[in-house]
């Protein structure tokens, strides 16, 4: 039988690598950093992480990484119209058997996370969706049609790009080594819609 089945409404995740390997003294930073509780695993107390000295290399591919989802994901007519700048960062610091619980980021366009020390073989953040599903049907093969969650494996160096409202979670860390990664949030600035679509037209800028 002849048939063709289309995609309609993807979900872009964005994945790339950070463009050298992290120094002595950005681990450093990233080791010297205070620390506070979260849910599974533990964070970062500043929520600007970014922002503070020695992180500048960071910032600045989060930021490219931002710009490439712009031109490549959003593609806007006018590429000076608008962009995504980041918002929030911090530090994630998850323990052999620790994890970090399914969420998602609100008052986010796109988030994004920066793995500074990963198992290759064993971490992997978990994409989940959030849409119920009426029915289930025990699947001899899974596909991105029948399923409901999806494991990116990441490593040292990666980074990962993803619509902020995705529901995610980091699962049990099963090896030995401490999972470290620098999450970010982001926000527009600039022009969405058109000056003629009244009603739909508006206007961001960024407040420091």
């Amino acid at each position: 039988m002849e048939k063709q089945i289309q995609i309609l409404f993807p979900t872009p995740i964005m994945k790339t690598k950070f463009p050298a390997p992290f120094t002595k003294e950005q681990l450093e930073l990233v080791h010297n950093t205070p620390i506070g509780k979260s849910v599974g695993n533990r964070s970062s107390v500043s929520r600007r992480i970014l922002e503070e000295p020695g992180f500048e290399e960071m910032k600045k591919f989060a930021q490219e990484s931002l710009d490439a989802w712009v031109t490549d994901i959003i593609s806007p007519r006018d590429k000076d119209s608008v962009k995504l700048y980041i918002t929030q960062s911090w530090l994630n610091y998850t323990n052999p058997g620790g994890f970090h619980h399914s969420h998602y980021h609100p008052n986010s366009v796109v988030s994004g996370v920066i793995y500074i020390q990963a198992d290759n073989d064993l971490d992997e953040i978990q994409f989940q969706q959030d849409t119920p599903r009426m029915w289930h049907v025990e699947n001899g093969m899974s596909n991105e049609f029948n399923s409901n969650q999806f494991h990116v494996p990441v490593n040292t160096g990666d980074v990962v790009l993803f619509p902020s409202q995705m529901y995610h979670a980091v699962p049990e860390i099963k090896g030995q080594l401490q999972r470290i990664s620098l999450a970010f949030n982001s926000f527009f600035e600039g022009i969405l819609g058109v000056s003629s679509d009244v009603p739909n037209y508006i206007q961001f800028n960024s407040v420091e």
